[in-house]
């Protein structure tokens, strides 16, 4: 950091600066040499007024302050004037009035007067006529003023003056002579430096034109490029961009993406562009681009945060990027793809995929698969029906998702997830557009089940061991009470077989959550009525998905409890004369009841007593969930599966240990529960 110049340096300073039009750096230089001895002089002027009106008498006080007053203002506008572009006007008016002023000083004195004074004019005046004139113009000053000095001194001076003026004469020759041979030297050098100066300022003239004729050619040839390149991108499939780290467009967009989403103008938000053909992707994708534009994580982890898809006028895109650059002035090329085709043939793949699966259930154990995929189609018809002030609307939806996952309709579940994540963000029940993509589905799986199955006809199917039984009761004569009750129970549905689903479930669940778990299934051969126990069915997935999801450990974790590294889950159906429950117990961690407290509070719900904290665990909304997943983080399961239990005249009573497990227990005292 410089040193602060003096406040007096700063006033000469603008004293003595020339005006903007005066452009010549030599001149800006004699201006401000002129200027200063300008200033001295007025002051030196002013200075000598005063000095003889207070101490002389006679003529010198009248006549000198006078005289020295007029040259004030005279050299006052010369000062002026010389800080102009008139400044060789001003000049000359400065040398011009020292010159003058000795000798009608004398004039007018008489022999008051002194010729020594002329040396006092003289010499200032010659160093101005040598700063702003040639050698001829500083001899010429000089020869004037000793002219003019000479002759007012014989016109007034006595005879004793000759010898002063001979004096005079010799010291103003001798000092015009020096001023003169070092005028002349500076001349030359000034000459030489002037003409330095010339050949460089051709020189770099030369090399001017020579540049912008370069850039003229490298601008013709860069516009050529870039038409050939606007011509490559043009016809490139993909529409491109650039972006600053703000967001902005930097460049004009190609053809193709002016196609899909129209021109937008440059600086504009491509985040906001963008958003005007899908809001929900624009509140997706502006938290995320704010993290690029803070610069705080790496680019490539707040890059991979930015939604990878938009859904615009019925076509599907897919966004990359490509940083170009560092810093503040980084860049960013991104790439749009229309990869609506794509998508179309993956969900082609995957309904394919899904209708295989479902054909290899049905295979396997139709009843089941026939349930199934009637107690789904009543929750499909419920949730394309949606009321407003029903309560049941969120449980349903949860619920058909949970069981199409199940069956592995993951489009179904995918369809489910966000119709609830809407629901939940807008605080409103799906629009018939909204639903149109569920009902749409469900009615192509309708027309392929249709397609396996064939006429449904109703049907019944018997087990070795129930077989065996009316053989052997037909064998033994059994009365016709134990027959009849054998054969009335062909038509019930067998527990076991559900739990046995559910405990497949589980372990798909598990596997693709990186838990490890060994499911055990006690039917008892507890048998109920199908259509009768279908809803129970339904929400019964929610009690298997949360304890696999939220109850069992992970491995790491179960070690280091010291439990071993798979969980156990066990499903159990018993049965009585009058009633049945179900029991689903897991021996993982337990419930969190402070965390179920805490969120409890924070929704408003009584959570004073045990009572209390376990109703509030089966209300809708509460969840202990950190994050919402495909498989829970709603806070809806559960209470779906209360609401179907009671439904049935059926009681539930939950029992949990901090690391020890939970038990859900499920008891229908009216529940008609024959076995073989």
């Amino acid at each position: 950091m410089g040193t602060p110049r003096p406040a007096t340096s700063s006033v000469f300073a603008r004293l003595t600066k020339p005006s903007a039009s005066v452009t010549d750096v030599a001149e800006r230089r004699r201006v401000r040499l002129v200027t200063a001895l300008q200033l001295a002089q007025l002051t030196q002027f002013v200075g000598f007024a005063v000095f003889l009106r207070l101490t002389e008498t006679g003529p010198t006080a009248v006549v000198a302050p006078l005289v020295l007053a007029v040259a004030v203002v005279i050299i006052a506008a010369a000062y002026a004037l010389t800080r102009t572009r008139h400044a060789r006007l001003g000049f000359w008016a400065y040398v011009s009035t020292i010159i003058v002023i000795n000798p009608v000083i004398m004039l007018l004195m008489g022999r008051a007067g002194a010729p020594f004074i002329s040396i006092a004019f003289l010499v200032p005046s010659i160093l101005v006529a040598s700063i702003v004139a040639s050698a001829r113009g500083t001899l010429a000053a000089g020869l004037a003023g000793l002219a003019a000095m000479v002759v007012s001194a014989r016109i007034v001076g006595p005879a004793s003056w000759d010898e002063g003026v001979r004096h005079g004469i010799l010291f103003i020759v001798a000092n015009l002579g020096l001023i003169i041979v070092v005028g002349i030297h500076r001349d030359r050098v000034e000459a030489d430096r002037s003409a330095e100066l010339r050949a460089r300022n051709e020189e770099l003239e030369a090399l001017r034109r020579t540049l912008e004729q370069k850039v003229v050619e490298r601008t013709a040839e860069l516009g050529a490029r870039n038409v050939e390149m606007r011509l490559v991108l043009d016809h490139i499939a993909q529409g491109l961009f650039t972006v600053d780290r703000l967001g902005a467009f930097s460049s004009e967009p190609s053809a193709t993406f002016s196609a899909w989403f129209g021109r937008p103008a440059r600086g504009d938000s491509f985040v906001e562009f963008l958003g005007r053909h899908s809001p929900r992707f624009a509140a997706a994708a502006a938290g995320a681009w704010q993290q690029v534009a803070d610069d705080f994580l790496p680019v490539e982890l707040t890059l991979a945060q930015f939604p990878s898809t938009l859904v615009a006028n019925g076509r599907q895109y897919s966004f990359s990027f490509e940083p170009i650059g560092e810093g503040e002035g980084a860049h960013f090329l991104v790439v749009v793809s229309d990869v609506t085709a794509e998508f179309e043939r993956e969900g082609l793949l995957r309904e394919r995929r899904e209708t295989f699966a479902l054909f290899e259930r049905m295979i396997a154990d139709r009843p089941h698969f026939v349930a199934f995929f009637d107690e789904a189609t009543a929750l499909v018809a419920r949730v394309l029906a949606p009321e407003d002030g029903d309560p049941g609307y969120a449980r349903d939806l949860h619920t058909l998702k949970g069981n199409a996952l199940l069956f592995g309709l993951e489009s179904v579940g995918e369809i489910c997830h966000a119709l609830e994540t809407q629901t939940v963000e807008s605080r409103r029940l799906p629009s018939a557009v909204e639903l149109a993509g569920l009902e749409e589905r469900w009615a192509r799986l309708r027309a392929e089940v249709d397609r396996l199955l064939g006429e449904r006809k109703y049907t019944i199917e018997i087990s070795p061991e129930q077989h065996a039984a009316l053989e052997r009761a037909a064998r033994e004569g059994g009365s016709p009470g134990e027959v009849l009750r054998l054969v009335r129970a062909l038509r019930l549905d067998s527990v076991d077989g559900r739990l046995q689903h559910f405990a497949e479930q589980a372990r798909r669940i598990a596997d693709g959550i990186g838990k490890k778990v060994t499911v055990a299934v006690s039917g008892n051969d507890v048998r109920v009525e199908g259509q009768r126990w279908a809803p129970l069915w339904a929400a019964f997935v929610h009690a298997v998905r949360n304890a696999v999801d939220h109850g069992i450990e992970a491995p790491a974790e179960r070690v280091s409890a010291g439990k071993a590294e798979c969980g156990s889950l066990s499903l159990r159906a018993r049965g009585t004369a009058t009633g049945m429950s179900l029991e689903v117990e897991d021996d993982g961690r337990g419930i969190d009841w402070e965390a179920v407290r805490r969120r409890g509070a924070a929704l408003g719900m009584n959570v004073s007593t045990d009572e209390a904290l376990a109703d509030a665990l089966f209300a809708d909304g509460l969840s202990t969930a950190e994050e919402v997943t495909d498989l829970s983080g709603r806070g809806v399961g559960m209470g779906a599966l209360r609401a179907a239990v009671r439904d049935q005249g059926g009681e539930l009573v939950l029992r949990s240990h901090a690391g020890a497990g939970t038990l859900l227990r499920m008891t229908f005292p009216d529940a008609p529960a024959p076995a073989l």
